[in-house]
C-alpha cells in the first residue's frame, strides 16, 4: 500500500499540518504503508523533519510565496502529478492545507484510488472520498454539508484524533484535581506574538505564589534570550527549549497556559485544564465551543488579553477547587471518547465499528 500526503509547514502558517500529517504517516508506516510526502520548500518548512522521520519528501518549486497557492493551485497539482507519476500506483493521496481546495483535488483525484482532505475550517468546496476533522465544534455533521458530494464519508471529531504515540503511551499521574503546585506554558516553538512572556509576567506578579513553573518553548522564538532572563531570576521557573518531553510535562502538570491548535488536544487527552488565548484567527470558535462545554477557561484573542487577565484566571481556578475539579472531570470524559488510530484503520480497511 501506497500514500501521499501533500502538506507545508513555515513560518506563516506553523507546523500544524505537517505535525498531524506525520501522525498519520508513523501509523500507517507501522502496518507496512510506503508514506511519502509532497511539500513547498517555504522558510520554516519542515523537510528536513520529515526526512530524519524516515519519510521521503518531493519539494515542489512552482511558487515563491505561500500567499500565491491559492491563484496556482494549478501549476500545484500538475507537479504533484508529476512526481506521483513516477511510482506505480497510489491507494491514498492526503492533502491538509488551507490553501487548496476542490480544483486541486479533482486534478489530483483520478491519480490514486482514494483522496482524503484534512480540514478545520469548513470554509471552502472539497473534491474528495473522504473528509476529517478532529475537532469538538458545534454542528459539526452540518458543517459541511454544503461543501462535499453527497457520497463524502465524513470522520468528524476528537474520536478520530490524530494523536503522537507519546502522549497514549504516557501514563497519568494521580492529580489531586482540584488544586495547582505545577503549571505548564507553552505557546509553540516560535510565539510570534510573544504570549509565553506575558504569561509568566502575570505569574511572577501574584504574591507569595509557589507554583513549580514548566516554559516550553522553540530556538525560533524570538523572545528566546527575554525569556532566559526572566527564568534565571525565579528558582521555581524552568525552561525547556525544543523539548521531546511535552507529554511527560502535560502529565505532571495541573494547570496549563497555551493557545489553541494541535497542542488544544494534547493537553485535553492528557486530562490538562487550560487557560486559553486565541493567536490565530481559525482558533476562535474551537477555543469558545471548549470553554462553554467546560474542557478549557478561555481569556479570548491574545492581542486584547492582558497580563492582568491571566493573573485573575490563575486566581479565579486556584481559588475556586470545583471549577478546577469540573474542567478535570470534563476532561476524562473527552479522553475515553478518543479512539486515536480509527483513521489508519479506516484506511487499511481494518475493523471500525461505523
Amino acid at each position: 500500500m501506497r500514500v501521499g500526503i501533500r502538506s507545508d509547514a513555515s513560518n506563516q502558517i506553523g507546523t500544524g499540518h505537517v505535525r498531524r500529517c506525520l501522525v498519520l504517516a508513523e501509523q500507517l508506516r507501522t502496518q507496512g504503508v510506503e508514506v511519502i510526502f509532497f511539500c513547498y520548500h517555504f522558510p520554516g518548512n519542515l523537510i528536513s523533519y520529515i526526512e530524519e522521520k524516515g519519510f521521503p519528501v518531493h519539494v515542489l518549486s512552482h511558487s515563491t510565496m505561500i500567499a500565491n497557492l491559492r491563484s496556482n493551485w494549478r501549476k500545484d497539482a500538475e507537479e504533484t502529478i508529476e512526481f506521483i507519476r513516477q511510482y506505480p500506483c497510489f491507494d491514498y493521496i492526503v492533502v491538509d492545507h488551507y490553501d487548496l481546495d476542490y480544483r486541486w483535488e479533482a486534478a489530483v483525484k483520478p491519480f490514486a484510488d482514494q483522496l482524503m482532505v484534512i480540514d478545520d475550517l469548513a470554509n471552502r468546496r472539497h473534491y474528495c472520498d473522504i473528509l476529517l476533522d478532529q475537532n469538538l465544534l458545534p454542528n459539526k455533521q452540518k458543517r459541511y454539508q454544503s461543501l462535499v458530494r453527497p457520497d463524502t464519508v465524513l470522520l468528524l471529531g476528537p474520536r478520530y484524533l490524530l494523536l503522537r504515540e507519546e502522549f497514549v503511551m504516557t501514563k497519568l499521574y494521580e492529580r489531586k484535581r482540584n488544586t495547582i503546585a505545577r503549571i505548564l506554558v507553552s505557546f509553540g516553538g516560535s510565539d510570534p506574538t510573544n504570549e509565553t512572556y506575558k504569561a509568566l509576567r502575570a505569574i511572577t506578579q501574584l504574591q507569595d505564589q509557589h507554583w513549580q513553573v514548566d516554559v516550553v518553548t522553540g530556538t525560533s522564538n524570538q523572545q528566546i534570550k527575554e525569556l532566559r532572563h526572566l527564568v534565571e531570576l525565579h528558582e521555581n521557573i524552568q525552561l525547556y527549549e525544543q523539548t521531546n518531553r511535552m507529554s511527560e510535562l502535560m502529565a505532571e502538570a495541573d494547570l496549563a497556559i497555551g493557545a489553541g491548535g494541535t497542542t488544544t488536544w494534547e493537553r485535553c487527552f492528557m486530562q490538562l485544564p487550560a487557560i486559553t488565548l486565541e493567536v490565530a484567527d481559525n482558533q476562535s470558535e474551537i477555543l469558545n465551543h471548549l470553554h462553554a462545554k467546560g474542557f478549557v477557561y478561555h481569556l479570548g484573542k491574545n492581542s486584547k488579553v492582558k497580563t492582568v487577565d491571566i493573573k485573575e484566571a490563575i486566581c479565579r481556578l486556584s481559588g475556586t477547587p470545583s471549577l478546577l475539579q469540573r474542567m478535570a472531570d470534563r476532561l476524562a470524559y473527552f479522553r475515553e471518547n478518543v479512539d486515536h488510530r480509527y483513521v489508519s484503520r479506516f484506511m487499511l480497511k481494518e475493523g471500525t465499528d461505523d
